[in-house]
């Protein structure tokens, strides 16, 4: 299948024509218009360019599109990067396609940008978030690569998945036995509680409440940690309260409230796609709690709760925190892939940007050397043995970063 034309969209006002179609293919609700256009609205400024660029077939009808922006600034010239990037972690990033079209848009796409590479003048192609053996993504990349663009690839932090498929029984059993009979002391303690209870916001009446209660919850845990917490920037929270009433309308949005005597203590802030598979995009505890376990409380009697209502799986998305492991979720590797245009001054730039970043790393290596104690760093001088970190079990990963 050839595509007829490329079609570059910068105002919102003009996307009518393709929601329906982006609504449709977007493989998880961060890649929904709802959300990433609430972003766009929050985060987009002076020195941004919306550019969303829509694959056409020979018959007109929309085989895909690039949820894309274009930001200039004098380190790196023109970058072009998915809508939802950097401060929102937009995870599992990628360009959406009709079914068996993957290959096609990805190398129309790269096409479109060798081809216009002189008239954009574009410096680098930033796919932050994307998975492994992404077809789309893969396509475009390789047909960049052919045409003598530079790929510096790097790891973020994991993503999770809990599996529910088996039931809460299948989930038990997935744990080792201490977390076992600890998730069910857990459970037993909410059970007879006559306090506790778990509420569930899911109407576009019931969100705004809850998410203002969310929010102060996620806040105060953080602060009393020395943070700032997320939300204490402007755009992030203006943000977050306009793409959770926009997925309300849709049912993609639940909030799950701990609450003692009807006093939220504990959430959980999920993302729906049309499936009923959640994904844990904020939380928050009281910190005036925590010896409590509320938090722990909270993970458990959510996850019954989902196995409960069907939910084939909980997304517990980026970052390598020791209880996602702990509660049985698989992790999946999280790329950041660099595309450096194929001219003299953007891989100068690429090249002075990793030569800049390589030496920041080494000096704090060094200040947190020097910066320990004699002993300490006495021991770390020594040669240790190589640990394979992804491959550790997740008790013996506690273990070694612990240690």
């Amino acid at each position: 299948m050839s595509y007829k034309r490329l079609e570059i969209i910068d105002q919102v006002s003009d996307l009518v024509p393709v929601l329906d179609f982006w609504k449709a293919h977007a493989p998880t609700p961060m890649q929904s218009p709802e959300w990433q256009l609430a972003w766009w609205s929050a985060y987009g400024s002076l020195g941004m360019r919306l550019c969303v660029v829509v694959v056409r077939a020979d018959d007109g009808q929309i085989a895909g599109l690039a949820p894309f922006y274009v930001r200039n600034n004098w380190t790196e010239g023109r970058t072009i990067r998915f809508l939802g990037s950097g401060r929102a972690c937009g995870d599992f990033q990628t360009l959406l396609s009709a079914p068996g079209q993957a290959n096609v848009v990805g190398e129309a796409i790269a096409d479109w940008l060798l081809a216009e590479h002189s008239e954009l003048n574009w410096s680098l192609l930033e796919l932050e978030g994307v998975t492994e053996n992404d077809s789309a993504t893969d396509a475009l990349i390789n047909k960049l690569r052919y045409g003598r663009c530079v790929e510096h690839l790097s790891e973020l932090e994991h993503t999770w998945r809990l599996d529910l498929t088996g039931g809460w029984n299948g989930f038990l059993d997935g744990l080792s036995k201490t977390q076992r009979r600890q998730t069910r002391n857990l459970v037993n303690r909410f059970d007879k509680s006559n306090a506790l209870s778990l509420r569930f916001a899911h109407d576009q009446d019931q969100i705004p409440s809850a998410l203002s209660a969310c929010i102060d919850l996620h806040q105060r845990r953080w602060q009393a940690d020395g943070k700032p917490g997320c939300f204490s920037d402007t755009r992030f929270q203006l943000f977050t309260q306009q793409a959770c009433d926009d997925m309300s309308r849709q049912q993609r949005i639940s909030i799950a409230l701990l609450e003692d005597v009807g006093t939220p203590i504990a959430c959980h802030l999920y993302l729906q796609d049309a499936a009923g598979n959640k994904y844990l995009y904020q939380s928050g505890r009281d910190p005036e709690r925590e010896a409590e376990g509320i938090g722990r409380i909270l993970n458990a009697i959510a996850v019954r709760a989902a196995c409960a209502a069907g939910v084939p799986f909980i997304d517990l998305l980026r970052g390598d925190e020791m209880y996602k492991g702990r509660l049985g979720a698989v992790p999946t590797r999280c790329l950041r892939r660099r595309i450096v245009a194929p001219a003299w001054l953007p891989r100068l730039r690429h090249t002075l940007r990793t030569i800049s970043r390589d030496v920041k790393h080494q000096v704090e290596s060094m200040r947190q050397r020097w910066s320990a104690p004699a002993a300490t760093r006495l021991s770390t001088e020594q040669s240790s043995p190589t640990i394979d970190v992804d491959n550790l079990a997740a008790d013996e990963l506690e273990s070694v970063r612990q240690a």
